[in-house]
């Protein structure tokens, strides 16, 4: 039986949204940072609250930036998964297993490539099956978008790896090499974040129509689809 999705569609939307918002100000409190120690090294003495200030702030935020964005990953992957397990119920023999919607992006090396299969497989399965039941009008649907989608994904992961790669022989220099990093991985994350959106609206709205129809479909032959 089809499982409706749209509720952890719009919950991800959500939490995607508040990232975003979260990045805001993350890439406004590295920004102040980032002044603060170019001041230190061009050998401005800066008084101490103001040291401890910048501090609390930073950890702040890195906290709030850390939770939400777990709590995000986890609304995200749990829509992907229940995207990939509806389309293994209406098509047959699809690449790979529903599992590895979830699985797949905790696969060193794997987490690479194959989340992307699957989203190219449940935009291009989802059409041919929304063309075939006449659904909607047979046309060339431009999803291009996901390759870039995916590359700011692949540029997220690079950005983290540089973080922690940076030579610490000078810790102001250091510093402000990882303070600039952060602040360009918060601009990355912008159009990032858009584009996923973008990516789970599009697809809700192909997999809204297919599962109204094939709940219409159940409903007059007698059957049901699960309301979970």
């Amino acid at each position: 039986m089809l499982k409706p999705n749209e509720k952890r569609s719009k919950i991800a939307i959500v939490l995607i949204w508040i990232c975003l918002i979260v990045y805001l100000f993350s890439f406004f409190s590295s920004f102040l940072q980032y002044r603060l120690l170019t001041q230190i090294s061009f050998g401005v003495q800066i008084a101490e609250d103001i040291l401890e200030q910048n501090d609390t702030r930073e950890q702040v935020i890195m906290l709030v930036t850390f939770i939400v964005n777990i709590i995000s990953a986890v609304t995200f992957i749990q829509w992907f998964r229940r995207a990939y397990f509806n389309l293994h119920i209406l098509v047959p023999n699809l690449t790979f297993t529903e599992g590895w919607a979830a699985g797949s992006w905790f696969v060193p090396m794997i987490s690479f490539f194959r989340p992307y299969q699957i989203m190219v497989e449940l935009y291009n399965k989802t059409i041919e099956k929304l063309e075939e039941r006449k659904l909607i009008e047979n046309q060339d649907f431009d999803i291009s978008f996901l390759k870039l989608w995916w590359a700011l994904w692949i540029l997220v992961f690079v950005i983290d790896l540089k973080r922690f790669v940076i030579s610490r022989t000078d810790i102001i220099d250091s510093l402000i090499q990882n303070t600039i990093i952060d602040m360009f991985q918060c601009l990355v994350y912008i159009p990032l974040s858009l584009l996923t959106i973008k990516v789970i609206k599009e697809y809700s709205n192909f997999e809204n129509i297919l599962f109204n129809d094939t709940t219409i479909e159940a409903i007059s032959n007698g059957g049901s689809v699960s309301s979970e």
